[in-house]
Order: C-alpha cells, then sequence, then structure tokens
C-alpha cells in the first residue's frame, strides 16, 4: 500500500514538473501591451508612438523608438518589452523597447502578462459583499 502511495506521489510530481515546465514556456512577459499608434507629442529624441488601450484609444503609455519596423506596426496589437521609463514633460510612463511582438489581445491575462495592461482587457474579478443585513 506504500509502495503504491509513494509511486503515485512520484507521478503527481512529474506531472507537476512537466506542467511548470509547458507554462513557462507558453507564458510571455512584457512590459506593456496594447495597440500601437503614433504620437502627436514629439519632445525631440527617438520617435515616440503610444500604446491605446482597443477599446477606448486612450493612451496607456509611450514607445520611444527609431526602429524602422514600429511605421509597419501601427494599428497592430503589440507587446513590448524593455525598461520602463518616467519622463518629467509626460503625463504617461515611457518604454525604451528592447523588443516588440504582434500577439493576439484574446490571450492576455492567460499567457500574455503585462506591466502596463488596458483596463479593457484586465480579468473581471468578482467582488465579496461585506454588507451585513440587518436582522428584524
Amino acid at each position: 500500500m506504500a509502495g503504491a502511495v509513494a509511486h503515485e506521489l512520484v507521478v503527481v510530481r512529474v506531472v507537476a514538473h512537466q506542467l511548470k515546465d509547458q507554462l513557462n514556456a507558453e507564458l510571455q512577459i512584457f512590459a506593456a501591451v496594447g495597440t500601437l499608434q503614433a504620437s502627436a507629442v514629439q519632445p525631440g529624441g527617438p520617435t515616440l508612438y503610444r500604446i491605446t488601450d482597443p477599446a477606448t484609444g486612450r493612451t496607456q503609455c509611450y514607445v520611444r523608438s527609431n526602429d524602422p519596423a514600429y511605421p509597419k506596426l501601427l494599428g497592430k496589437f503589440l507587446g513590448v518589452k524593455g525598461k520602463v521609463l518616467s519622463e518629467p514633460e509626460l503625463p504617461f510612463r515611457v518604454i525604451d523597447p528592447t523588443e516588440v511582438a504582434e500577439i493576439d489581445p484574446a490571450r492576455v491575462g492567460s499567457n500574455v502578462v503585462a506591466q502596463i495592461t488596458p483596463p479593457s482587457l484586465m480579468k473581471k474579478t468578482e467582488t465579496a459583499n461585506t454588507e451585513t443585513k440587518e436582522q428584524p
């Protein structure tokens, strides 16, 4: 009996390890996700682009880059990796990108996560009702 339990425990551990490896291989982590748009704000230096909420068009952050690939990505939903910076002359954070990838917005919150995520793509969670009803 003890041998069977020990064997089952080993099997569970192996399966858990395989699932962890699979999750790590599929998980994508970004500084920000959203739709890439042109920015009217150009304070100098590399070109600024906006990362926007696809549902509202509201700016979530900026990306600063002179990479010639960026104009071709306008209007696409992207994940951007890089350092998130604050610049006093801009109302939003700015990402100094190291990598950009076109991604499926439906994957945000499952195997795509980001430090800056548009509100329309955040998973809705139920909140507990903490009100107590008065007893008659």
